[in-house]
């Protein structure tokens, strides 16, 4: 089923994990600059949502839910719920302009 190839990292790429308590704001911008393209994958959600960025507009209410960053040269996060944790990841890295196609 399908085809199998090694992967090559080119661009340094980054690796960020969170576990974020109930209620609580969490801002990063060390070491996330503007030149990046970043993406929070959230792996758990809590049941009053998260937002990211400084506008609702960015708010997130499952698990799996997946936003883009770039714009921002740092990443804002705040778990809305009163008693569960949000759990997710960043990931980001350079862009190339390379295709991302095998």
């Amino acid at each position: 089923m399908g085809s199998q190839s090694p992967v090559y990292k080119i661009p340094p790429t980054i690796f960020f994990g969170f576990a974020i308590d109930p209620e609580a704001q969490f801002y990063q911008d060390q070491d996330l600059q503007k030149s990046r393209n970043m993406f929070t994958h959230v792996l758990e959600s809590p049941k009053g949502g998260a937002v990211f960025g400084s506008s609702e507009s960015f708010s997130c209410f499952s698990t799996h839910c997946c936003v883009r960053t770039r714009e921002y040269g740092g990443v804002s996060m705040w778990n809305k719920s009163f008693s569960k944790k949000l759990r997710c990841v960043i990931i980001a890295g350079e862009l190339v302009g390379e295709q991302v196609l095998q």
